[in-house]
């Protein structure tokens, strides 16, 4: 049976700025960790004391991380006995983020300073390529969350009681956090470390320097459109770049599912920046960190760059919008021509099974021996006339075109005219029997091309039969003795009335008529 205490974590404690000044030729290391397991908590309760007494000594800050490998509810516990007021909650949610993949954050508390100030971030993580497998380029992405937690000397339950020193606590789950933040206050660079000293709230932009890699999460992110991208474009090409074989290229189904992933941690992302940018705009508002110019100067650098990687990240999904637009426009595409290849299959068919029909008649006295000679004269019947008519100038697709058009039209006139019964409509051109099959297997800018001059050629049309008529109309008025009289429209222009025809004049008696 496990223990309770059956726990893993590493306890990173800084130690005091007069390591700079050791006369070792190496590079001395501000932190050092010691690891516990199966232990209880008087063990950590003491060596945090003992590191804290050192640097309340010297009036320095003192700096913990905590990396815990492998979590049980007891890490709660011996943290609470070493730590009074500590944020059990911060730590159970690093916790559940690493377990679950998780996003939870935690925007630094400004309601209540006495306890210190409580953040959870998220940081972009992009795994090397040799931890991920061939199948899983896609998901190198990742967040690491940390937990900042800024206290009080007292809230240290065997610290001197009076202490003003506000100390630093780190809790992470990956060692990339503690070797990236020991590595950014190494020896060479003091000035760092003395700054943080001097105000422990440098503490938000170091993080967000040191962990911030957003390039990374944007360059892998553009190598995978670029790959997406040139793989919809040159389908032949095999993607060598995402280490896919011929035989395993996918299909442009596959293809939008990978797209799909992609625009979801790309929404992720997304989703982190704006957690950043209200983390950094509430951290401003904080007045431990209003009493510091230079704290404020590089918190709004760092907030202008999350709205700049904010932009980039709005125009990196618009890109990929587009690819999975042009990945369900081919897909549509190749299933059109899919039923284009079905008509030529039927294209057989009808005249065998109308040839099958007729020998199945139950009143049809014709043996069935004669069955493939009656296929064969059918199909052969069928053939003929297919490769006949276009060579006599019969076009298939021309006559297509007129009866859609002309569907069109007749759709377009009942709409608008009056005469038309109520109750009456014209058939759909949208029904699936008027359907041009043979222009699916046209490219896409060709189709709407094709469409949008069918539409001008029916617009002509009916203006023409408006205007004959119109005209037919005003001919008919003009017949009328009443029109005469009183002007009657002209034939070419309906809305032009013509004068009145005057009366002939009355000859007179001597007057000869030839």
């Amino acid at each position: 049976m496990a223990s309770d205490f059956d726990f893993d974590l590493t306890i990173w404690n800084s130690y005091s700025s007069s390591t700079f000044n050791s006369s070792s030729k190496e590079q001395p290391s501000l932190f050092s960790s010691h690891r516990i397991q199966d232990v209880r908590p008087p063990d950590v309760s003491s060596q945090l004391a003992a590191r804290m007494g050192e640097a309340e000594a010297l009036g320095e800050s003192l700096v913990s991380i905590i990396q815990i490998k492998k979590y049980t509810p007891a890490i709660i516990t011996t943290l609470e006995s070493c730590f009074s007021e500590f944020p059990r909650e911060l730590l159970e949610n690093v916790v559940l983020n690493t377990a679950n993949g998780q996003n939870i954050s935690v925007i630094p508390s400004t309601h209540d300073e006495s306890t210190g100030i409580r953040s959870l971030i998220n940081f972009p993580f992009v795994l090397p390529s040799s931890y991920t497998s061939e199948t899983e380029t896609d998901n190198r992405i990742s967040f690491l969350p940390v937990a900042i937690w800024l206290y009080p000397s007292s809230f240290i339950k065997t610290s001197q009681q009076g202490s003003s020193r506000t100390n630093i606590v780190l809790i992470c789950t990956n060692s990339h956090v503690s070797r990236a933040l020991i590595s950014y206050y190494g020896a060479a660079y003091q000035k760092r470390w003395m700054r943080l000293q001097k105000s422990p709230t440098w503490i938000f932009p170091d993080i967000l320097h040191a962990l911030g890699g957003w390039w990374e999460v944007w360059n892998i992110t553009k190598q995978h459109l670029g790959v997406y991208h040139r793989y919809v474009h040159e389908l032949s090409r095999p993607v060598r770049l995402l280490n896919i074989r011929d035989s395993q290229k996918p299909r442009l189904l596959d293809l939008a599912r990978q797209l799909h992933d992609k625009n979801a941690i790309l929404l992720s992302v997304r989703e982190q920046l704006r957690i950043h940018s209200a983390a950094l705009s509430r951290f401003l508002r904080l007045p431990m960190c209003t009493s510091s110019q230079d704290v404020i100067d590089r918190l709004q650098e760092h907030l202008e760059d999350i709205n700049y990687h904010e932009e980039t990240s709005q125009v990196l999904t618009r890109q990929l919008e587009n690819i999975m637009s042009l990945v369900f426009s081919i897909e549509t595409m190749a299933q059109g021509q899919a039923v284009a290849r079905l008509n030529i299959l039927a294209f057989a068919f009808l005249p065998l099974s109308w040839v099958a029909s007729l020998f199945g008649m139950t009143q049809f006295s014709l043996s069935a021996a004669w069955y493939p000679l009656g296929a064969l004269i059918a199909l052969l019947v069928v053939v003929a006339i297919s490769f006949a008519l276009p060579i006599h100038g019969f076009d298939w697709s021309t006559m297509c075109q007129s009866m859609s058009r002309r569907l069109n039209k007749d759709m377009i006139s009942s709409t608008h005219d009056p005469d038309t019964p109520a109750g009456s409509h014209a058939p759909s051109v949208y029904n699936s029997s008027t359907i041009d099959l043979s222009r699916q297997e046209l490219p896409l800018q060709e189709l709407i091309q094709q469409e949008l001059i069918q539409r001008e050629l029916i617009q002509q049309d009916l203006i023409q039969e408006e205007l004959s008529r119109q005209a037919n109309l005003s001919l008919h008025k003009i017949s009328s003795p009443v029109h005469r009289m009183s002007g009657s429209p002209h034939p070419a222009n309906p809305f032009i009335r013509t004068k009145p025809n005057a009366p002939a004049p009355i000859r007179k008696s001597s007057e000869v008529v030839e």
